[in-house]
């Protein structure tokens, strides 16, 4: 259990017999049976959790502060057991991000999920080889990508430089020299989007007004995308 924590608070001798009276320690418990196991587990929670004032904390943390004092600033209570509800002293230790990370290789529990596998993602690898084809094929612009795939246009941007989806498949943009318009990562608009901006406006299509409302540009960004004094290098 990575992260940074609150220092756990003095307890009272009614807050220590409350946490002890929620654990179970028969014998039988835990991989090695010798486990003492917090039974108040929440929905969706690997570790038990115990509400002290204002704050909720990890009861595995509150225990090694219970029975061994407290714990420095920046360290993790580590499962010697490697069961994450115990609560046996015994079986906790201090310990860094890097020694949990150390544990979980040498147990066998250190894996890396597919992009496609995430519990957050919303596309797969085959729809990011699709947009990658699509923007290099066609006129589509990020703002329609993103549409068409209910994602966002920055989304749409990591896809295409190979930051989101890396192994996905598919032409993949590459930056050279100074980020610049859509390189740059407050870019509003594309390369795909400035061109057409000016040719509607030259040919009388569309007002600064009518282009920045199309866009979601304020009119005075439009007139510099449009005038070259932004968007310089696209001709």
């Amino acid at each position: 259990m990575a992260g940074s924590y609150r220092t756990i608070p003095p307890m009272t001798k009614k807050d220590i017999d409350r946490f002890w009276r929620r654990v179970r320690t028969s014998p039988g418990l835990g991989p090695a049976g010798e486990c003492w196991e917090w039974q108040s587990i929440g929905k969706g929670n690997r570790y038990g959790q115990l509400r002290l004032g204002d704050y909720v904390y990890p009861a595995h943390r509150v225990a090694y502060a219970i029975s061994c004092g407290p714990i420095a600033s920046g360290l993790l209570v580590r499962h010697k057991c490697d069961n994450p509800i115990c609560v046996r002293p015994e079986h906790l230790e201090l310990g860094t991000n890097a020694d949990n990370v150390a544990d979980k290789m040498a147990r066998g529990r250190h894996r890396v999920r597919s992009a496609e596998n995430h519990p957050g993602a919303k596309l797969t690898s085959r729809a990011a080889m699709a947009i990658r084809q699509a923007y290099h094929a066609t006129s589509v612009t990020m703002k329609e990508l993103a549409r068409q795939h209910g994602v966002s246009r920055e989304t749409i941007r990591e896809i295409l430089y190979g930051r989101h989806w890396p192994r996905a498949g598919g032409p993949i943009l590459h930056r050279t020299g100074k980020r610049r318009g859509e390189e740059h990562h407050s870019a509003r608009l594309t390369a795909k989007d400035v061109k057409a901006i000016r040719q509607r406006y030259l040919n009388g299509e569309a007002t600064y007004a009518d282009l920045g409302r199309e866009f979601g540009m304020s009119r005075h960004s439009i007139r510099r995308a449009i005038s070259r004094i932004s968007w310089k290098h696209i001709t």
